[in-house]
């Protein structure tokens, strides 16, 4: 693991962040942006996170560390799967739409420092859901296709609610 900063006192965070990918980040490999004896605070917004196919670089504090690791949108304990886990994890967290800090943890997946739908977007976009392990050893990442009666079923139900409506205004 390498360390950017290191400090022997305290060190409070603050302001945004601004990362340089590089084009060969593999996924959950992580590195060691500051530490200190303690650390406070957190970055107001993280920029250039981004690797491209859903991998992102997500920041992570301890009590003494500001990390970062490549890994996938969705996947909030870095664990290499997009799982049950992250979704709870996700909706306990209870910060969406809040307008309060957030980090990756708390599910900010694009590092603008909220949760809000676009972060529930990139949980969703890329379809491995339960798809198991996405980590460098599992190999590339394959999309997984949609059902195909996912159209179907759309227009059907909203072909319903326009028939619902139409004879309940006409009462």
């Amino acid at each position: 693991m390498n360390v950017a900063v290191a400090a022997t006192g305290s060190v409070s965070l603050g302001g945004r962040l601004t990362l340089i990918p590089t084009a060969g980040a593999a996924n959950l490999t992580s590195s060691e942006l500051v530490t200190a004896a303690s650390l406070s605070g957190r970055y107001a917004g993280i920029d250039g996170n981004d690797l491209g196919d859903g991998r992102r670089l997500a920041v992570t504090y301890t009590a003494t560390s500001a990390i970062v690791t490549a890994g996938l949108a969705g996947d909030m304990n870095l664990d290499g799967v997009i799982d049950i886990l992250d979704a709870a994890g996700f909706a306990s967290a209870g910060l969406f739409d809040a307008g309060r800090f957030a980090s990756w943890a708390d599910g900010d997946f694009n590092g603008d420092a909220v949760v809000d739908v676009l972060d529930a977007a990139d949980f969703a976009m890329l379809g491995l859901f339960d798809a198991g392990p996405y980590g460098a050893a599992a190999g590339p990442i394959a999309a997984v296709p949609e059902p195909a009666m996912v159209v179907p079923m759309a227009a059907a139900a909203c072909l319903a609610a326009a028939v619902a409506r139409r004879r309940f205004t006409r009462q």
